[in-house]
């Protein structure tokens, strides 16, 4: 099987979630995993988004979803996946991991994005196992772009908390930085943005050493759920300019047509 990006020790393919939803659904089902993301997952926004998707598809099985979502959003009474789960631990249940997947995909309202799901190669410098329980290669975090802010494009990427302390994020960051410039289709973007929390320190280093450049501090950029209630935090935004090679590239293509 051919894969769209490869390094070394990744494979990187076009998320999905028949393919993929079991190992996206141990990745944000680690507290430590999701510390450092926004509580705009959580909330309205993706409530009333989901909301649109259900009238859009009209999708029973997605509905379901949703009303999952509401019922644990409002406290609702009915059995709930994770009875004992913190009303404020940043953990999802399986149903709220599907409408996140669902929503972070490329779709009607945010298609100009790249999702890729990052794979372990069966290689002697990765930890075994090496696949997932259907015998697919071990998804351990995904990278590829979010959406268009006033800032730019957002890019950035998730990782199981198993495999940090590898090297894995930044080879397949640096990886899809590269793949994404040489996109035909993407050549208007000038940059993309990383907004990382100053806390964030293995971010800030992973964000420094593909290039990027520190701009403007975002003051309570975003608050973060914690088991003890919502936490408003600041960011930074870390432009990663396409590289003049690529631009030149581009400019000599042009002129030649």
């Amino acid at each position: 099987m051919s894969y769209s990006i490869e390094t070394p020790r990744l494979w990187l393919e076009p998320l999905s979630v028949d393919k993929h939803f079991d190992d996206f659904w141990e990745l944000w089902s680690d507290k430590d995993a999701v510390k450092w993301t926004w509580v705009h997952i959580h909330t309205f926004v993706l409530l009333l988004q989901s909301w649109e998707y259900y009238f859009e598809f009209t999708n029973l099985d997605y509905a379901l979803v949703i009303l999952f979502l509401l019922r644990d959003y409002w406290h609702l009474p009915g059995p709930r996946s994770n009875p004992t789960r913190s009303q404020h631990a940043p953990r999802f249940i399986r149903e709220e991991a599907l409408a996140f997947m669902l929503e972070i995909l490329p779709n009607a309202k945010n298609p100009d994005i790249e999702k890729f799901a990052v794979l372990l190669r069966p290689v002697p410098d990765n930890p075994e196992p090496w696949t997932n329980a259907k015998g697919q290669p071990k998804m351990i975090g995904m990278t590829g772009t979010n959406r268009m802010s006033v800032h730019g494009m957002e890019t950035g990427y998730f990782f199981n908390a198993k495999y940090y302390g590898k090297g894995y994020a930044g080879e397949a960051f640096s990886a899809f930085l590269k793949f994404y410039w040489s996109l035909p289709e993407r050549m208007n973007f000038p940059h993309l943005v990383a907004k990382v929390d100053p806390g964030n320190i293995a971010s800030e280093k992973i964000v420094m050493r593909v290039g990027a450049r520190r701009g403007e501090l975002l003051k309570e950029a975003y608050a973060r759920k914690t088991d003890d209630g919502i936490e408003k935090r600041d960011a930074y935004c870390w432009y990663i300019d396409r590289p003049a090679k690529v631009v030149n590239n581009t400019s000599e293509q042009a002129l030649s047509q």
